[in-house]
């Protein structure tokens, strides 16, 4: 979108921020010599919004794993509701959407992070997701769970909660890196069963968004 209200006009997907984090993975690998190294996008709080939008408009992704954590609010899969807060009126066909649930992705949550405060968005948009994070999260969740059956497609995302956390950023990067290495703790064996038998994707290194600042209502 061009501006930050809700009356904001939808630009080109050639202008669209998602490529730009492949682009950013690539030039990682170029300047590091890995060529052959997966990666993990991981976002907290502002980050895990651009994150996990960055999963649904991506399209092919450079990414091993794609982590959201705690958004304060989301993009449902939900084309009867109107863009920012669904994918009513923008260009999202049922190939993409397949493509996104195929994607390996971890909606990484705080157990603890059931707050209102002034940072949250408490609009009545934002609130018919949930009155907190938490709640938010559970329910982008199970939203793009469902629509993934409604289209009888594989849905390769998890849901990890984490105990005693809440809008925290260093304790949720703690947790995500303890999600990964349990993830990938065999570097040498096959593919894990949570990429569906895809090609194998090891650990070895992290591209993360904190406090990304995007122009979206």
């Amino acid at each position: 979108m061009d501006r930050m209200s809700g009356n904001g006009i939808l630009q080109p997907q050639s202008r669209w921020v998602f490529p730009a984090i492949d682009r950013i993975i690539n030039d990682i690998k170029t300047r590091t010599g890995a060529q052959e190294s997966p990666v993990v996008v991981f976002g907290h709080s502002a980050g895990g919004q651009m994150v996990h939008r960055y999963a649904i408009f991506g399209g092919r992704t450079d990414a091993c794993l794609i982590m959201p954590a705690n958004a304060g609010w989301y993009t449902m899969p939900d084309t009867k509701v109107s863009f920012p807060y669904g994918l009513g009126g923008v260009p999202v066909s049922r190939e993409k959407l397949v493509s996104a649930f195929a994607k390996p992705v971890v909606v990484l949550l705080g157990e603890e992070d059931n707050k209102r405060n002034a940072k949250l968005r408490t609009t009545p948009k934002a609130d018919r997701q949930g009155l907190n994070r938490l709640a938010r999260g559970k329910n982008f969740f199970k939203t793009a769970k469902i629509k993934a059956a409604e289209l009888g497609v594989p849905f390769n995302w998890k849901l990890v909660t984490v105990p005693k956390v809440g809008h925290q950023g260093a304790k949720m990067a703690n947790a995500a890196v303890k999600v990964i290495n349990s993830m990938f703790k065999d570097k040498k064996s096959g593919p894990l069963s949570f990429y569906n038998g895809s090609v194998p994707c090891f650990f070895n290194s992290v591209i993360s968004f904190w406090n990304f600042q995007c122009t979206m209502a």
